[in-house]
Order: C-alpha cells, then structure tokens, then sequence
C-alpha cells in the first residue's frame, strides 16, 4: 500500500490479497482507499457513516429560518446599517458619474 499521497493507494491485485485488513483500516480510520488498475485510479474505498435519512432527522430543527435573504434590504434599514457602520467607507473605483 502506497501511502505517499493524499490517501493511501493499492493495487488490484494487493487489495485481492489483502482486502479484509485494508477494508478494516479504512473503517477504523476513516480515511479513504483508492484501489488503481495499472496505476490509474479506478475505485474509492471508504467508511460508510449510515442512512442519510436519519442524519436529517437528527439535524432537523437546527436550522433558523430568517426570511427572504435574497432579496435587497429596503432603504430604511440599509441606512440604519449603513449609520451603524464605523468602519471607513470605501473609495469607489473606476467609472464616476458625472452630471450633464
């Protein structure tokens, strides 16, 4: 097993020798195996981490909805922000406007 990489890298014909203890180390270890055919890349082996179905029922109620957050602010709370701001404001770069 090559472990000069990223991640660790194996043979075919190694993984077929020894697939029982690099699929142990890649589940103890969490880190994955790439099994390459003549030196190219061809699987990934790694730890699975069960039904995603349950991580998002676990996560479920954990996000906070704050509104329309695409949408531009309207002018009276940008001007409070913008009031609140005690930082320098920027110089404006390239094109100015100019009156006619």
């Amino acid at each position: 097993m090559n472990t000069a990489g990223p991640h660790p890298t194996v043979s075919k014909t190694e993984f077929k020798a020894r697939a029982l203890e690099i699929m142990r180390r890649a589940e103890e270890t969490g880190e994955p195996v790439i099994i390459t055919d003549r030196g190219r890349p061809v699987l990934e082996l790694r730890r699975h981490y069960g039904n995603q179905a349950a991580i998002r029922a676990a996560l479920r109620g954990s996000v906070i909805y704050q509104g329309d957050i695409v949408s531009p602010l309207p002018k009276e709370v940008w001007g409070r922000l913008y009031m609140n701001d005690t930082r320098k404001p920027r110089k404006q770069r390239g094109r100015t406007e100019t009156t006619r």
